[in-house]
């Protein structure tokens, strides 16, 4: 690419028009105003210089761009809002999820103590105290068709003086909505009382 030439004329006709700043920094560098004085080569350092100039004016407007946008505070509310959203999901979500697991669990403990309390007391025996553990639990537990063949109640009778024992298992995405953190394949819960009569 042959380097431009242009006079003091044509310079001043540039600033007169408005031209860009960027054209005015670099036109007094590569126009040689007087081309019968300086050599081929001479003018061709000078166009270099000019596009080295030229290209450090753009990096120049690319930083002023990147400080601005950093120095902008709008928007920054959604911005900041938009980090912390999915954490304060997660969040929700787990307290929910264990809470009901907690509380799943605590009525499955209860059951299994009045199912042993009434089997050591001679109220019921085995079968029944079976029945009392499944019915104690929560609706969502025993609300699927299928639940009967994954809650697995049992309860061991046995003679005065000795121990005898209520147990239900369940898995533990019965035990809650939403199954969105790490849980026990299965929840369990067991109480052994002495028998009375």
């Amino acid at each position: 690419m042959t380097p431009p030439q242009c006079g003091p004329e044509q310079r001043l006709a540039t600033k007169r028009h408005g031209k860009s700043v960027l054209a005015i920094v670099c036109e007094p560098i590569w126009c040689n105003p007087h081309p019968d004085r300086s050599s081929a080569k001479n003018i061709t350092e000078q166009w270099h210089w000019g596009q080295a100039l030229e290209t450090m004016v753009k990096q120049l407007s690319i930083a002023k761009l990147l400080l601005r946008l950093a120095r902008d505070r709008r928007a920054a509310a959604a911005a900041e809002f938009a980090l912390v959203l999915p954490l304060f999901l997660v969040m929700m979500c787990g307290t929910l999820q264990y809470g009901v697991l907690f509380y799943t669990w605590n009525v499955a403990l209860n059951g299994a103590r009045n199912a042993a309390r009434s089997l050591a007391v001679g109220k019921v025996n085995a079968e029944g105290a079976e029945t009392i553990m499944v019915d104690a639990l929560p609706a969502w537990v025993t609300a699927d068709p299928d639940a009967e063949d994954d809650i697995d109640a049992s309860a061991t009778d046995n003679v005065v003086g000795s121990d005898v024992t209520a147990q239900i298992t369940f898995p533990s995405s019965r035990a809650t909505f939403l199954p969105l953190a790490p849980m026990p394949a299965n929840v369990s819960a067991t109480v052994r009382m002495v028998k009375e009569a």
